[in-house]
């Protein structure tokens, strides 16, 4: 796989520099009701001492009987129980933008998204992560670890379920959500057997040696700017070369997580590579389902801002994906 691209495909640069870059100040933790939506709930809350380390959590609103009504949790509809409400699953969502661009409340990422994922009954956190280039790697990969303990640590407090944890994400952030999940799995990390399944939409990379040896000029001056060109530290930005690696023992100790990867009709990441993560997914034991699909209608962008809307194809392949995750886990 290369990350060059022809004239019509989209480069890393270009990517970025589409991106408003801006990091969320950090905020006492504390309700605020979207306007635009009252049916959401927004709570923003640190989970490490720098700017960009906050994250965004959206639920249902509670009326004034501090019921939420009936909602659809995972492809099941079941009542809110107002004396002993049902804990949510929860959607842990990883925004893209070349690893040195884009927010958790981006189009892409914020209110919109969220609206969809809580409408199916999930807790949704969009997160911001330390960005690149005055964060190099591993600095994303350590701020991703330090969301996910934090949101497992606190979850039951805004009503998530940390039993049950869907990984999403997109370009840069799928790159990051496929090493957070490969580096949990490399080192026997208790926090994988939280994680049920994982989403990536257009990774921006998956065996990120080869990206790099691969690379125009321009694409590889991005990659070096987030993780330097030595080889060894190139490998352990590689989720499939983490995987290839012997690896403690997983400690899920049952059936492994669910995978999909959507890729768009003009991303660099091919379907091979795609299939070629998701075999050594399995033998390594991190997945025990897989699933490749093309979204040839939707570009890289329109793949993850459309998501969530009637009609689409990768709605209603998500909305099956999402089913069939929670009907195995019961």
């Amino acid at each position: 796989m290369s990350i060059s691209r022809p004239p019509h495909k989209l480069s890393l640069l270009a990517l970025a520099a589409g991106l408003v870059l801006w990091m969320a100040q950090p905020m006492e933790p504390g309700y605020c009701y979207d306007a635009g939506n009252p049916a959401l709930t927004q709570i923003t809350r640190a989970y490490g001492p720098e700017r960009a380390q906050t994250l965004d959590i959206y639920s249902a609103r509670t009326n004034t009987t501090g019921t939420t009504g009936t909602v659809a949790t995972a492809g099941a509809t079941t009542a809110s129980n107002a004396s002993k409400p049902r804990l949510k699953p929860i959607m842990f969502a990883v925004h893209g933008g070349a690893w040195s661009g884009g927010d958790k409340e981006d189009k892409a990422f914020g209110k919109e998204r969220a609206a969809y994922f809580v409408n199916r009954g999930f807790l949704y956190i969009s997160i911001n992560y330390r960005l690149a280039p005055a964060n190099k790697h591993p600095k994303q990969l350590q701020d991703l670890e330090n969301a996910l303990r934090y949101v497992l640590n606190h979850s039951s407090e805004v009503g998530g379920d940390k039993t049950r944890v869907y990984l999403l994400g997109h370009s840069a952030g799928g790159h990051l959500a496929a090493l957070l999940a490969a580096s949990l799995h490399k080192h026997g990390s208790l926090e994988l057997s939280s994680i049920k399944s994982l989403i990536l939409l257009d990774p921006a990379a998956l065996d990120l040696s080869q990206t790099y040896q691969r690379a125009n000029q321009m694409d590889r001056a991005i990659l070096k700017a987030v993780f330097g060109d030595d080889p060894a530290r190139l490998n352990s930005a590689s989720p499939l070369e983490l995987l290839r690696r012997p690896s403690s023992t997983n400690p899920i100790g049952k059936p492994a997580l669910s995978l999909l990867i959507a890729l768009s009709s003009d991303w660099r990441l091919k379907k091979d590579k795609a299939v070629q993560f998701i075999s050594a997914c399995q033998r390594a034991k991190l997945a025990d389902y897989g699933q490749v699909v093309m979204v040839e209608e939707r570009n890289h962008n329109t793949l993850i801002e459309r998501l969530g809307e009637p009609g689409e194809k990768l709605t209603s392949l998500l909305n099956h994906f999402l089913k069939e995750s929670s009907d195995k886990q019961h």
